[in-house]
């Protein structure tokens, strides 16, 4: 049996509390971020999401390289609509977007949704950029945001939440095609 002194104990003490802190900060940002939604992985075709679309009793409405749908139900938040975006037919981006002026409604999805992903994937920080509040989670391939602003609108402050799932690679691709 080893004996340490008081001194000892404490750094042995801070010294393992140290580690188990960085495995566990480790373990949050390597996390692997969800890669698809409804069974649709990213890089799946208009014509695959649009079925998945209407397994979930959908109907998609089809704008050049995005398909949108209206009044959707998804992570127990009814948002106004959900946008997928596709490059060279293909998924790479997923918008779900909630609007209101009535800021307590919005505010409690808002942070529904935080606990939900700072319990699936570790808490973060909120990053505030004008007047929009970001929380960002990434693998290094795929990442999902939530981003809450307000707006000015006919002397009206309106607001927006919008959950974003993207497969970062094609987001890149994408964008540098445009």
């Amino acid at each position: 049996m080893i004996y340490l002194k008081s001194n000892d104990m404490k750094k042995y003490i801070i010294i393992s509390l140290l580690l188990l802190s960085s495995v566990f900060s480790y373990s949050q940002k390597t996390q692997k971020i969800q890669d698809a939604i409804w069974g649709c992985k990213y890089g799946s075709s208009k014509e695959v999401v649009a079925q998945a679309i209407k397994l979930q009793g959908y109907i998609p409405k089809f704008d050049g390289y995005k398909i949108r749908v209206d009044n959707i139900e998804y992570a127990d938040i009814s948002f106004d609509y959900v946008t997928f975006y596709f490059y060279l037919d293909q998924l790479y981006m997923c918008d779900f977007d909630y609007n209101s002026n009535n800021e307590s409604s919005i505010t409690a999805s808002y942070t529904r949704l935080k606990k939900n992903l700072s319990f699936k994937y570790g808490s973060k920080k909120e990053d505030i950029e004008e007047n929009t509040k970001i929380i960002h989670y990434f693998d290094y391939l795929n990442s999902v945001s939530i981003l809450f602003s307000n707006y000015e609108f006919n002397s009206k402050i309106s607001y927006i939440l919008t959950l974003r799932y993207c497969n970062d690679i094609l987001l890149k691709k994408a964008v540098n095609e445009m």
